[in-house]
């Protein structure tokens, strides 16, 4: 919305005056979400998106070989493998997704699942894509009980909490960020991609950029400058240390290449896992009225981890207050 309120500057000439400049060596996934009506206002500073970290010791005491956990239906088998119970309560979690509707958002649309219609008219959220997904999320949190959530508390609580469970042995795994590994001692766990459905392919989450841009209102010599720097700032040498120091992902799909990221990956394998997995992730959505259909799936989210109402209810709420809410923006 700034950039088509003129707020912010278009880059496509001083990238096109830029020799240095190769957009195919950019994650395309995110140099795209620097686009505003064909034209590029902004340029990638670095990424996220969610991946999974499971204890190495869980799997192994289980037999269960990571690289089979490919589908959302191996690893829920894994995590009624993992998980362990006593008197009627469980003791240790299979696997926790993070709270909130992003996760399951993530799996829907591995599975071919939308928002928006094509055209952009139609709230789709209550396709079978959706329903079926997000029931099963229900049934492996509170009927099975092989999944658990960590909900509310201040700020990120629900968050550390959840890393908390699988560092100190209460849950096999969990769905976090690529800027969780900062926090996490890779000699108890492991990364990996999150995982597709049988008879789909590989998953498709969303993985987000952190965008920078110039002001419109910058002279053409401070927008040069501020272009240099921006630009500077995503070379390979320097996204790749960005990423080794943060665990965010690389923008440039030469920081794979870079001497000091191939030795740090070779000794930390998991800094690779959310590079890769954005090479075919899923753009954000951008949400046309201005939150209030995110604001629906987030209640919906929690209708159905928290307070155990079917998918197919829970969906059909948050589309009816969502399409009104597109309908008064079309």
């Amino acid at each position: 919305d700034w950039a088509r309120k003129g707020y912010y500057a278009p880059l496509d000439e001083l990238i096109a005056g830029d020799q240095s400049f190769i957009k195919e060596d950019y994650v395309q996934t995110f140099l795209e979400q620097g686009k505003v009506d064909g034209k590029q206002y902004f340029l990638p500073m670095y990424g996220t998106t969610q991946i999974m970290y499971y204890r190495m010791d869980a799997l192994k005491e289980n037999n269960i070989d990571p690289a089979t956990l490919t589908t959302w239906e191996a690893l829920a088998e894994a995590a009624a493998k993992m998980s362990k119970q006593e008197n009627g309560k469980t003791t240790f979690y299979g696997w926790e997704p993070m709270w909130g509707s992003d996760n399951m958002i993530d799996a829907v649309l591995g599975k071919g699942g939308k928002i928006l219609s094509d055209d952009g008219k139609t709230v789709t959220i209550d396709s079978p894509e959706w329903v079926e997904t997000w029931e099963l999320f229900r049934k492996w949190i509170n009927e099975d009980k092989t999944m658990g959530i960590h909900f509310g508390g201040q700020g990120w609580e629900y968050w550390y909490k959840t890393i908390d469970d699988v560092m100190k042995n209460k849950a096999a795994g969990y769905t976090g960020s690529s800027g969780d590994q900062g926090d996490l001692d890779f000699s108890i766990v492991a990364a990996m991609q999150q995982p597709g459905w049988e008879g789909v392919g590989e998953g498709k989450p969303v993985a987000s950029a952190i965008m920078a841009g110039i002001p419109a209102e910058a002279s053409p010599e401070q927008q040069q400058a501020a272009y240099k720097w921006l630009t500077y700032f995503s070379e390979t040498a320097n996204t790749a240390a960005w990423s080794m120091n943060t665990g965010y992902i690389a923008v440039r799909q030469s920081a794979q290449e870079d001497p000091a990221f191939k030795t740090f990956s070779e000794e930390n394998p998991q800094i690779m896992v959310p590079l890769q997995q954005a090479s075919h992730a899923s753009a954000p959505f951008q949400d046309p009225t201005g939150g209030k259909i995110n604001d629906a799936l987030k209640d919906a989210a929690d209708q159905v981890q928290i307070n155990n109402i079917p998918a197919a209810q829970a969906l059909k709420d948050a589309k009816g207050k969502a399409q009104k809410e597109l309908d008064r923006v079309k």
